[in-house]
Order: C-alpha cells, then sequence, then structure tokens
C-alpha cells in the first residue's frame, strides 16, 4: 500500500503550489501572454514547470519569461529547454541583450555575468554594471537608480569601476 502511494505521488505531475508564481511567455507561434502558475524561485534561482517548457517558443536556444512578483520573486528571466534559467536585467520593456556573448543578471543583489547557455561566467561584489564593450564593462557598488523623466533612468552615486572579463579592476570609471 505504501509502496503504491509512493509511486503515485512520484508520477503525479507538479502541482501549482510546486510552481506559485505566475508566468507570462510566447507558446508556440503565439504573442507573449499570460499562463498562470509556471515558476517557483529559489536561491535567487528561477525553476520553470517542465509542462510549460514544453509549450514556449525558443529562439536561439532560449526563451523569455516573465515571472510574476515583488522583489527577488519577480522579474524577467531567460530559460533553456532544459529548464536552466537565469533572470536578467530588464531593458526596453524586455530581457537585457547579449553583449560580447554575456547577459547580466543580479543575485543575492550582487551583478553577475550570464554565457549563453546560463552559466555564471562572473560574479562580481558590485550591485550594477553596464554590459561588456570591448572586454570591459563599468560597474557600481553603492549606486542608484536616478529618475531622467517619466520613462528613462541611469545610475549615479556609489564607488564606480572598469572591469575586465574576469573581474580584474583596469580603471576608476568616470560615471559618478
Amino acid at each position: 500500500m505504501i509502496a503504491v502511494l509512493a509511486v503515485t505521488l512520484l508520477a503525479a505531475p507538479p502541482s501549482a503550489t510546486a510552481f506559485p508564481l505566475d508566468c507570462a511567455y510566447a507558446a508556440r507561434g503565439g504573442e507573449l501572454e499570460p499562463h498562470g502558475p509556471c515558476a517557483r524561485i529559489e536561491d535567487d534561482v528561477p525553476h520553470i514547470d517542465p509542462a510549460h517548457l514544453a509549450r514556449m517558443t525558443f529562439e536561439g536556444g532560449l526563451a523569455e519569461v516573465r515571472i510574476g512578483g515583488a522583489g527577488s520573486c519577480g522579474g524577467i528571466a531567460y530559460v533553456r529547454r532544459d529548464g536552466r534559467a537565469a533572470t536578467v536585467f530588464i531593458l526596453d520593456n524586455g530581457p537585457d541583450y547579449f553583449r560580447e556573448g554575456l547577459v547580466r543578471g543580479l543575485r543575492h543583489g550582487k551583478l553577475i555575468y550570464y554565457d549563453h547557455a546560463l552559466r555564471p561566467v562572473l560574479v562580481t561584489g558590485y550591485n550594477w554594471g553596464y554590459p561588456f564593450d570591448h572586454g570591459r564593462a563599468e560597474v557600481c557598488t553603492g549606486c542608484k537608480e536616478q529618475r531622467l523623466d517619466d520613462e528613462h533612468s541611469t545610475m549615479g552615486g556609489g564607488r564606480w569601476a572598469v572591469i575586465d572579463r574576469k573581474g580584474r579592476v583596469r580603471a576608476a570609471a568616470r560615471r559618478r
């Protein structure tokens, strides 16, 4: 009896409580639209319900998923067909673009750069940074968002530096 119950529980599909956060994504051939609960966040990493992965549109091996919730329980993520996912910066109302093969995200409030396979390539101690350009990126600690107008903002204040792709400081940055 216990063995039958265990097999039944293991074979049951994940419940909505296992993936309580609402998602929006483009289903095969469709537009970006809400699809109900499909994600959870553990240790600042998104996990997507496999049933939803099977319905997503993948371009270049990645799909965009908007995860509902506040703080670290929400945002935009890229996800691979195998379920590996990473929350990335929001840029122009969508996920950050890959530059020089890397995309930016935050994990536990610290800047991280992921490669196209969504593997962490560079985990930093900074709380914000620009994309890499010619092998260097401007990064900051203690900077804050500053609104320029109703639609645009920039980062200012804090301590700025220029790092290389290995995270080594190469110069002080001019941004303030």
